[in-house]
């Protein structure tokens, strides 16, 4: 019996280590399906989604939201129109921000400790989904692009701010793709914010490279944000989605899928009117792994007996 009691605290420990390393996060729209849609024009605007840590943002000439309109893994993602009037740089974008403060109609991470969400030398990938509808007349070779947020010297209450935006050498339309920083291929670009008097490499580097550039130049640095930004051209749209988003710092993984909320509603903390962000679900393989183990300790159990 002692011996059964000891399988099943491993087999338990083993199992909340995987549901851990898979759990996954529901982000609803504010409103009832099809869901929701931030439109800007002239001035940047953004919008907090519910009472998550994600935020509608840097939304110029654009439309963006929840939506039911390009759906995968669900009955929703990400949607994104931009380019809906002329004019300079439309863009539209979904950020997330351990901590937030609005800059005018928009919001940015914080500017002091509580922003930090990790060390830039802990971050093993960041993934996600994404897709360029064939409608799209803006450059084939823009799509919803990761910005990597990075405060150089671990102070975002200090300048020395920008970010890694990523590039690929090719664009499919009408069809989603499954992206990783990590991608053979794939190399990212630095941009220093505005007014933060900084000046790194300007050619493209992979991934692992920038991550041994920081370590030697910026070994402080820390990341305090995740954006993803669909831009147009003036006179041209891009229209598209993104879903699943992920990411890998010291071994755990986050996920996040984006639901349209049911227009019964109910979709999580925020009940009927959306918004909510529901509780780390486990996916249905590391259910499984447990109750096959749990089943296994049985077996042994009874013919130990």
């Amino acid at each position: 019996m002692q011996l059964l009691f000891k399988r099943l605290v491993t087999l338990f420990v083993c199992a909340v280590t995987v549901a851990g390393a898979n759990a996954q996060t529901v982000i609803y729209s504010e409103n009832p399906a099809p869901g929701d849609l931030v439109v800007a024009y002239g001035t940047l605007k953004g919008d907090q989604i519910g009472s998550t840590n994600w935020h509608y943002n840097w939304v110029r000439r654009a439309q963006v939201g929840i939506r039911t309109d390009f759906p995968r893994n669900g009955n929703g993602s990400v949607y994104f129109n931009v380019g809906i009037a002329s004019g300079f740089l439309p863009q539209a974008g979904i950020a997330y921000y351990r901590a937030s403060q609005q800059v005018g109609s928009a919001y940015n991470y914080a500017t002091d400790a509580s922003s930090i969400i990790a060390p830039l030398q802990a971050l093993q990938n960041v993934s996600y989904a994404w897709y360029r509808d064939g409608s799209s007349t803006v450059s084939s070779d823009l799509f919803p692009r990761l910005e990597i947020n990075i405060d150089l010297d671990g102070d975002p209450g200090t300048p020395g701010a920008g970010y890694l935006g990523l590039k690929r050498s090719s664009v499919p339309v009408n069809q989603w793709v499954a992206e990783s920083v990590t991608a053979p291929g794939n190399t990212l670009l630095w941009e220093t914010t505005s007014g933060q008097g900084v000046n790194l490499p300007t050619d493209d580097k992979t991934f692992s490279d920038w991550l041994t550039y920081f370590q030697t130049n910026y070994p402080n640095a820390v990341i305090v944000g995740f954006t993803f930004v669909a831009y147009g051209e003036s006179g041209r749209v891009f229209k598209g989605a993104l879903d699943d988003v992920s990411w890998t710092i010291g071994g755990q993984t986050t996920l996040f899928n984006f639901e349209a909320t049911p227009a019964s509603g109910g979709g999580g903390s925020g009940g009927g009117s959306g918004g909510g962000q529901n509780p780390a679900i486990p996916e249905p393989t590391a259910a499984a792994l447990f109750a096959l183990g749990l089943a296994g300790a049985a077996l042994g159990w009874r013919r130990e007996a």
